[in-house]
């Protein structure tokens, strides 16, 4: 059997001892993809094992799991509602792949589900992709939203500044942050 389409798998099917033609399906989705047409029968009607991931989080980890750290952290930071809404494991391969690749940074990624505000991630997604004059901008007329929020969005922000900004022209981070000792 051979289906079409971006999650198309090939089925070698074999004859049993009773003369038939089976083969064994692991894949959930395709399982009920063969089950709703007219010409395929379930032989056996023992449940499919759970998958460890569904073919949509597969595709999703295909998506990053073999970038380096500059583009990590780029497809992190603009995908960040995904991470965090993803189910338990593909945020725990997601944070040690971060942890490997970027140690000196915190890891945006919340280990518990739905951590991410909607508000946290409408504050992101305002200055996550302005280039460096819109992005330093908006960090000045914005000081009191940057002293407000959380940790991490600060820390994402000040390395986003260090990137884009110091990096090119020495102008350090412009907030002046209190630490509390």
């Amino acid at each position: 059997m051979d289906g079409h389409g971006k999650n198309s798998k090939k089925y070698t099917f074999k004859k049993n001892e009773a003369g038939r033609y089976t083969c064994k399906i692991v894949w959930r989705e395709h399982r009920d993809y063969l089950l709703s047409l007219a010409d395929f029968r379930l032989y056996q009607k023992e449940k499919a094992p759970d998958p460890e991931f569904t073919d949509s989080e597969w595709n999703f980890m295909r998506e990053w799991k073999l970038l380096g750290a500059d583009r990590f952290l780029a497809y992190v930071n603009s995908h960040i509602k995904l991470f965090n809404e993803s189910k338990d494991k593909v945020r725990a391969i997601a944070i040690e792949k971060w942890k490997a690749l970027l140690p000196k940074m915190g890891c945006p990624i919340s280990p518990e589900p739905g951590q991410d505000t909607d508000e946290d991630s409408e504050f992101i997604e305002e200055w996550i992709k302005l280039d460096g004059v819109q992005f330093e901008k908006f960090v000045i007329e914005n000081e009191g939203r940057f002293r407000q929020c959380d940790a991490a969005i600060l820390e994402k922000a000040i390395n986003k500044w260090d990137r884009i900004i110091f990096s090119k022209t020495a102008e350090p981070w412009p907030l002046i942050l209190e630490t509390i000792d």
